[in-house]
């Protein structure tokens, strides 16, 4: 496999991956509905975070640098909460995640184009 053989892999998957964005950030939305309640367990907790470092990993390694760093942003926000470090504030998770979920939009619909 030549370097313009891994290039165009490389392009495809990451096409692939950039429409599937949308259907990443609402799974991932669906993993964080859970944690409104108060007896959210550390399973839930461990869902999301691993679904945000997921995604960061991923979007980071295919090029989509801006949802890569808003998905560590929100993986970083879900382990001080599950540490207990939110106060009971968690509308600032919600707002990070629409954050992303814009920029999955975005960047699941230039990856069609």
């Amino acid at each position: 496999m030549g370097l313009e053989d891994l290039r165009h892999k490389m392009l495809l998957l990451s096409r692939q991956f950039g429409s599937e964005l949308p259907a990443k950030i609402r799974e991932l939305e669906r993993l964080c509905e859970p944690l409104r309640e108060p007896d959210a367990g550390p399973e839930a907790w461990a869902a999301a975070r691993i679904a945000a470092h997921r995604m960061r990993g991923t979007a980071g390694t295919l090029g989509f640098k801006e949802v890569s760093a808003q998905a560590g942003r929100v993986e970083k926000r879900l382990v001080a909460m599950a540490a207990g470090e939110h106060d009971g504030d968690l509308e600032s998770l919600w707002v990070w995640l629409a954050e992303l979920a814009a920029l999955c939009e975005i960047a699941g619909r230039e990856s069609t184009e």
